[in-house]
């Protein structure tokens, strides 16, 4: 039985080479990615999902899969710190 697999971060230095790692397996006969911008990567058995992770959930039904591979991430020159961000929510009033 084939299988779909699914790449969260596939435009990031890691997930392009999973990527293509993937494409390469006979046992995937699907790959979907999901990414903010288009990748340049070109395969009959890739699917690009482009989204805006903030609305995923708009999303749903294209993000099926037998795996999933999550490379979502930064870089020290894009965060410019080590240090953990800061949550965007609001406390809850008490």
């Amino acid at each position: 039985m084939k299988k779909t697999a699914l790449v969260a971060g596939a435009t990031g230095l890691i997930g392009k080479e999973l990527v293509h790692y993937l494409l390469s397996d006979p046992a995937y006969d699907k790959v979907k990615v999901v990414t903010r911008k288009s990748t340049k990567i070109a395969d009959n058995k890739l699917e690009k999902i482009l989204v805006d992770f903030k609305s995923l959930k708009d999303h749903a039904d294209k993000l099926t899969a037998n795996h999933y591979f999550i490379l979502l991430g930064t870089t020290m020159r894009k965060a410019k710190s080590k240090e953990k961000p800061k949550p965007k929510t609001k406390p809850k009033a008490k």
